[in-house]
């Protein structure tokens, strides 16, 4: 399934705009931004969770996390790049918490 991801996401760029300009619609439109490449690209179930944005300026970003069906997870990062538009990037497969430790 890895694999599958890694080749799948490697040069992924996703554009969505948010309905309305505040933190929850820009996290919300990167989740479910996200959801749906990660369910397209296996065919499958899967969620994502993003933090929440520290602000609504252009430029802003914010970290999420894309959870497959059978687990696996892959690493993005969400841009805001508009007034309402939320740039989402993928950047890894793996757990956020792997990425930390023995830091």
């Amino acid at each position: 399934m890895k694999k599958t991801l890694i080749a799948g996401f490697t040069a992924c760029t996703l554009v969505f705009a948010a309905c309305s300009a505040d933190k929850t619609d820009f996290k919300a439109a990167a989740e479910k931004t996200i959801k749906d490449e990660i369910a397209k690209q296996i065919d499958g179930d899967a969620s994502a969770k993003c933090d929440n944005p520290d602000s609504t300026k252009v430029g802003t970003t914010f970290d999420c996390v894309g959870t497959a069906g059978d687990g696996s997870t892959s690493l993005w990062s969400a841009e805001i790049t508009s007034e309402k538009v939320v740039t989402v990037n993928f950047v890894g497969i793996g757990d956020p918490a792997e990425e930390t430790e023995g830091t």
